[in-house]
């Protein structure tokens, strides 16, 4: 149902929409994707954050600025949890990858 499946074998590079030829939401790149995304949300917002435009672009900016890493801190974390990894190891990052 919809665009959405399950993928038979690991591959960041599946994409699920046939409109989709350039692979910009494929599924490697859903991190980046949903910075972007919010980015443009933050740009509607930017009257909300400071009269100020320079000063909301600079909020927005600042506050974007720490997705990426929150991001993968999480995607990590979720990662040990289903490979039932109980401590965080620096290694733990290849052997995801793996």
């Amino acid at each position: 149902y919809g665009p959405c499946a399950f993928m038979d074998t690991y591959d960041p590079a599946t994409v699920f929409s046939s409109i989709d030829r350039e692979g910009r939401y494929a599924y490697g790149n859903q991190p980046g994707i949903a910075e972007w995304n919010l980015a443009r949300l933050a740009e509607t917002l930017l009257p909300l954050f400071d009269e100020d435009s320079e000063k909301a672009i600079d909020i927005a900016q600042q506050t974007l600025s720490g997705f990426a890493k929150l991001y993968h801190g999480h995607w990590l974390t979720g990662m040990r949890r289903k490979l039932g990894l109980f401590n965080e190891e620096e290694q733990d990052i290849k052997l995801v990858k793996d």
